[in-house]
């Protein structure tokens, strides 16, 4: 009884986590890759941050979250290349003791993808 209870907090946990990572990305105008283990993502009004540690990610806006997940690895696509179109954030966690990737994309502007094609020209 209480492993089913263990479970189903670590569950919902990551259920939230997840639901809050993909609105807060599909409604940033920008996610800024700040290193390895922390991004922003620039909002109409406010800056978000999260900061992946090894023993659980933080969501700091207005107040701060922390989600108790463990974090095995976290990859992105901050290369910005002048045809890429998509800014890829790939996060390895476990979740009941299975390892699982947790993918994320976030479109680069039309403006932006020219700026980075000027900036690339000289």
């Amino acid at each position: 009884m209480i492993e089913y209870s263990l479970q189903q907090e670590e569950l919902m946990e990551y259920n939230q986590f997840q639901s809050i990572l993909f609105k807060d990305i599909k409604l940033a105008k920008e996610l800024v890759i700040i290193d390895q283990k922390h991004i922003r993502l620039d909002m109409q009004s406010k800056q978000i941050d999260y900061f992946f540690y090894r023993d659980n990610i933080v969501r700091k806006s207005n107040a701060k979250e922390t989600f108790n997940l463990k974090v095995l690895g976290v990859e992105f696509n901050n290369k910005e290349k002048v045809l890429e179109e998509q800014q890829t954030i790939k996060l390895k966690t476990s979740l009941l003791g299975q390892e699982i990737i947790v993918f994320e994309e976030k479109p680069i502007s039309r403006a932006k993808q020219i700026n980075n094609y000027f900036l690339s020209e000289y």
